[in-house]
């Protein structure tokens, strides 16, 4: 048999996952499975709490991150009703919380490799910027760069010569060349009257 879980964000409107899980499944396995969808790094500890209807904590189980095999009791072992709800703190640090209720209890479907993703709305929340690798920041600074360089370009035409784009070889050859010496001199600027409208 199998657990069909809606998890959403506590403050994240727009973000909504459907895991189905065994239900022999540990909660070790099901903050796995989580961590995965958010492409969190696993490196915090987190915790599970089985809540009421009103989600009023009752029961902590905690997943450390030096040892989250810890939470190895089963997921059925705190189902103590229908639609039963956890909260789910994914990253205890930045305090990244989750609301879980299970939603339906369906027969496994055969070929399908359980935790398995069902439904999947919204992108997640970065972890934090400070946990990126070094490699991941600068690969995200060059997009940004990127990114940027190509608007200006799009809005003015060639300063992709000024910011220093050698590989834009095609938009250097089409820029216009701007020689100040081709417009008429204007004399003292102190003495032009701006008063007087065409």
């Amino acid at each position: 048999m199998i657990y069909r879980f809606k998890i959403s964000f506590e403050d994240e409107e727009d973000f909504e996952r459907w895991i189905d899980v065994k239900t022999n499944a540990t909660f070790y396995e099901f903050h796995n499975a989580i961590q995965d969808t958010l492409l969190f790094n696993k490196k915090e500890d987190a915790v599970f709490f089985v809540v009421n209807d009103n989600w009023k904590k009752l029961k902590e189980i905690p997943v450390p991150a030096d040892n989250p095999k810890d939470a190895n009791c089963t997921i059925a072992s705190a189902i103590m009703q229908p639609y039963q709800k956890f909260i789910y703190v994914a990253d205890k640090t930045m305090e990244w919380t989750l609301e879980i209720e299970l939603n339906k209890i369906l027969d496994e479907t055969l070929g399908v490799v359980y935790p398995h993703v069902f439904k999947s709305i919204g992108k997640p929340p970065r972890q934090s910027g400070l946990l990126l690798s070094e490699e991941e920041l600068a690969q995200e600074m060059e997009q940004i760069e990127a990114g940027s360089r190509a608007k200006l370009d799009l809005e003015l035409p060639g300063l992709g010569d000024v910011l220093g784009d050698d590989d834009d070889d095609e938009a250097k050859e089409d820029s216009d060349d701007y020689n100040l010496d081709e417009f008429p001199d204007l004399g003292d600027i102190d003495e032009i009257d701006f008063s007087k409208e065409d």
